[in-house]
C-alpha cells in the first residue's frame, strides 16, 4: 500500500531536515516526489538516494524520476528497517512511512552530526521527530503531526482485534478478553472528557 502525502507535510518534514547543498542524504519509503525535492535541495554535489520494500512503487519512482530529469537519483528496492547498507553514511535521513520504533541502522548510517527525521507512534499519536545524532545517540529538536502508511517487512506492525455485538477491540499484543463484556458497549450513555490540551494545526512544533 503506498499514498500521497500531503503537501503541508512533505514541506514541514523537509524544514525539520533542512538538507544542505552537498549532502548525502536517505529517503526510506519511496514515492518520486520528495526523492525530487530532496535532489533540488542537495545540488549537483549532493547525493541522494530513495528506497522502498515494494519493487512496483520503486519502479514508479525510477520512472517518474527519470521523466522529471532526475536520473541521478539512486533507488533501491530492500526493506528499509535495514537502511541502505554499503551506500551510507547518510547526512540525513528522511523516513515517509510509520515507524514504531528506531532501528539501529538508521542511527547507525548517520553521520556524526547528521540528521533523523521520522514518523513515531508516540502515546498512539503519530508526530514526526528530527533527531539529531551526538556523541553517538539521537536527540530530539522538534515534532508535529504527521501520519503515514505503516512500515512492512521485518518492522511490519501486527494486530490482534476481537470482534463482538458490532465492536472491535484493536491490540499491539494479543490479548484475552471477555467477549461478553462488549456486548451492548455501544448502547451505554456518551462520555466525553477534555484533556485541555490545545494544539495548533499542521504545525511543526
Amino acid at each position: 500500500l503506498s499514498s500521497v502525502t500531503c503537501p503541508w507535510i512533505v514541506a514541514a518534514m523537509l524544514a525539520q531536515l533542512d538538507v544542505r547543498p552537498g549532502e548525502s542524504v536517505l529517503e526510506i519509503g519511496s514515492g518520486g516526489y520528495q526523492a525530487a525535492l530532496l535532489r533540488e535541495l542537495a545540488g549537483p554535489d549532493g547525493a541522494v538516494t530513495t528506497m522502498d520494500i515494494d519493487p512496483e512503487v520503486t519502479a514508479r519512482a525510477r520512472a517518474c524520476l527519470d521523466l522529471a530529469g532526475y536520473r541521478d537519483v539512486r533507488t533501491l528496492c530492500a526493506d528499509g528497517e535495514y537502511g541502505a547498507p554499503g551506500h551510507g553514511p547518510f547526512d540525513k535521513i528522511i523516513v515517509a512511512v510509520q515507524a514504531r520504533d528506531i532501528p539501529p541502522a538508521w542511527t547507525e548510517q548517520l553521520t556524526p552530526h547528521g540528521r533523523l527525521v521520522t514518523p513515531l507512534m508516540t502515546r498512539a499519536v503519530s508526530r514526526s521527530w528530527e533527531l539529531h545524532r551526538e556523541d553517538g545517540h539521537l536527540v530530539s529538536r522538534s515534532n508535529g503531526p504527521a501520519g503515514f502508511v505503516t512500515m512492512q517487512g521485518a518492522a511490519k506492525r501486527r494486530k490482534w482485534f476481537v470482534d463482538e455485538s458490532g465492536v472491535r477491540l484493536w491490540s499491539d499484543e494479543p490479548v484475552s478478553v471477555d467477549r461478553a463484556e462488549l456486548a451492548g458497549v455501544l448502547e451505554t450513555k456518551r462520555a466525553e472528557a477534555w484533556s485541555g490540551v490545545t494544539l495548533p494545526p499542521n504545525k511543526i512544533g
